[in-house]
């Protein structure tokens, strides 16, 4: 194993993404089948209500506003069974699905479940991330029948407890994670994993939640394909988090509080950027992939383009 996984708070850093991934691979495979489910639960209501076959597909319609009695009637089901289609600025995220493919690829309504951002390009559960998922199970109300848990319970449902100590691992500063809080994150997601609706009894679950807690009490040493595999997605979230923004610009505010650039003018005049007095909590360091305290960083010109590809020492922010 890599000499800098070998402290304990490291090992168990590494231990939780490990619980991170093979956690998400079952909410994938549980996501792909309820969402399945959940369109054909849409046309069976639609068949019953207008008449129209189940078999009946449209791959035409591109605009939310002008669509066929079919579509209209799908994403008056998306809107339906969304948990927040009541509240300011939120439901459906339309942006990241595509209306000819709702027909065809029950993923697409998935998507309508998730943050609205980074997943309009997610073809398939297998290539969504664990906050995609969990995002899509838990703000679709049809998928309560896969739980025994109230999900309507926002902040102490094992759902969003999940994304909660999920969301605080990737935003990390450092590779160290001490005792009680790898136990605590293992045993949030071991206890999502052992729902009695469904999940007790779904296979990969089964077969996780026992890998899971050999790894947690050290009954099961990690292997260098482990680590390596581990690694390697967390480099590939991180890399794809670059890719997907392409610029940034300061639209006449005085802070980017994203990317925390100060935007007042400087005492010369000039309009060049300043970084905010506090690191952004997405920051990281390449250490991940071997690169001991050099980070795959981003710089900003005078209007906010985002310059991607630049290396700096320490820690640097996306």
């Amino acid at each position: 194993m890599d000499e800098r996984l070998r402290k304990k708070e490291e090992q168990n850093w590494l231990k939780c993404w490990i619980a991170n991934d093979t956690t998400r691979k079952v909410l994938a495979q549980l996501a792909d089948l309820g969402f399945k489910a959940f369109y054909n639960h849409i046309r069976q209501d639609i068949h019953a209500k207008h008449g129209i076959l189940e078999t009946t597909t449209c791959i035409s319609c591109t605009d939310l506003s002008k669509q066929c009695l079919l579509c209209s009637e799908i994403g008056n089901q998306i809107w339906y069974h969304h948990r927040f289609k009541q509240a300011p600025v939120k439901g459906p995220s339309w942006r990241n699905t595509n209306i000819t493919k709702w027909c065809t690829d029950s993923w697409e309504l998935a998507k309508c479940y998730m943050p609205p951002t980074g997943y309009k390009d997610k073809a398939s559960a297998g290539e969504t991330d664990f906050n995609g998922i969990i995002g899509a199970i838990y703000n679709c109300t049809w998928m309560q029948k896969y739980f025994t848990d109230d999900l309507s319970q926002q902040n102490t449902n094992i759902c969003t407890k999940a994304r909660d100590v999920v969301n605080e691992l990737r935003h990390k500063h450092d590779m160290n994670t001490d005792d009680q809080v790898m136990i605590s994150f293992f045993d949030c997601l071991l206890n999502l994993l052992n729902d009695t609706a469904h999940l007790n009894n779904f296979q990969p679950a089964v077969d996780a939640r026992a890998y899971l807690t050999r790894i947690q009490l050290d009954n099961l040493p990690l292997s260098e394909k482990d680590v390596n595999d581990t690694l390697n997605q967390r480099y590939e979230e991180q890399k794809e988090g670059f890719t997907t923004i392409t610029t940034i610009t300061s639209n006449d505010t005085k802070h980017n509080t994203h990317v925390d650039i100060n935007w007042n003018p400087r005492q010369d005049g000039t309009k060049r950027p300043r970084r905010l007095p506090r690191i952004s909590s997405a920051c990281f360091t390449c250490r991940l992939v071997g690169w001991t305290l050099v980070g795959y960083g981003s710089s900003t010109s005078w209007n906010g383009t985002l310059l991607l590809g630049m290396a700096f020492q320490g820690n640097t922010c996306h």
